[in-house]
């Protein structure tokens, strides 16, 4: 399993059905309810806390999971049978999947906090792409590790990198977009403010979208995108990438306004080289221009 040493002892916590569950406290120490927390329907067990909980099936749902109809009689049954079947990919996005319900779990039994299950599948894909970059093979690191920053696109291309923003404080969320040409020189940008409950993964696709509208504006026959969301630019390249189901909509338009364009491509860029699209949906939000 392709993840961090704590993920791992926690898989297998889950699969002994040792974790601190409510129903397994209740043996030792008396509760006053065995309820779930979070959903307040059913008994809180091993399984409840990963898999069954109304709850974690929408969190799963937006993974790309579809739950089997078959009763499981222990949590060990589930979990063998989808490291026995699944890739190494997928076991790292199961298990942080696991791990995950199991930390917001624990933020609505000791902090009182409650995450969307939106808010929840954005830090897990963010945990995996992070992941992603530090599990390679030891023979692709060097002794010296140089910062990422931001290249200019080929002649005659311009370069548009998007970015997002969001405080939970203010439930105000923002998106910044800045165009360069291939000599690194600025050509346009925008940032716009969203007041509303949308996750960070529809900002993120919709701020490409927009970029691609602005693009076509602005009349730019060749275009590259850059955006730190990988799975967005998985789905761009029309590789496999799990999108959240309400989000592929805008992956739809956005190859549909890519076709108007002589030439395109989507990369992935890391963050230290996006600082300047960082920077202006930062800013996004104390300007006044509203989008929705």
């Amino acid at each position: 399993m392709d993840t961090i040493p704590r993920l791992k002892l926690f898989i297998w916590k889950c699969a002994k059905d040792i974790i601190c569950s409510k129903k397994s406290m209740n043996k030792r120490i008396p509760q006053e309810t065995i309820m779930c927390c979070r959903c307040k329907i059913h008994t809180e067990t091993t399984l409840h806390i990963i898999l069954e909980c109304p709850l974690e099936k929408a969190v799963w749902f937006g993974a790309g999971y579809i739950i089997p109809n078959e009763l499981w009689n222990n949590p060990k049954d589930w979990i063998s049978k989808w490291i026995m079947e699944s890739d190494r990919y997928l076991i790292a996005k199961m298990a942080t999947t696991c791990w995950y319900l199991w930390k917001e779990r624990c933020n609505a039994v000791y902090d009182n906090k409650f995450s969307s299950p939106q808010q929840s599948l954005h830090c897990i894909n963010s945990f995996l792409n992070d992941m992603s970059l530090v599990t390679k093979p030891s023979t692709q690191l060097t002794r010296n590790v140089a910062i990422p920053k931001w290249l200019p696109p080929d002649l005659y291309f311009v370069k548009v990198n998007t970015d997002v923003s969001f405080c939970h404080l203010t439930s105000t969320r923002g998106y910044g977009l800045i165009f360069r040409n291939f000599g690194g020189a600025h050509v346009a940008s925008r940032s716009v403010v969203f007041k509303g409950p949308a996750g960070a993964e529809y900002l993120e696709c919709l701020a490409v979208l927009e970029s691609i509208k602005m693009a076509s504006e602005l009349k730019f026959q060749k275009i590259v995108i850059e955006t730190d969301y990988l799975s967005l630019v998985q789905a761009i390249q029309r590789k496999d990438a799990y999108i959240p189901w309400e989000h592929r909509g805008l992956v739809e338009d956005i190859l549909f306004l890519l076709e108007s364009f002589v030439s395109w491509s989507c990369t992935h860029v890391d963050r230290l080289a996006n600082k300047c699209a960082d920077e202006l949906a930062k800013f996004s939000r104390k300007v006044s221009q509203t989008h929705g």
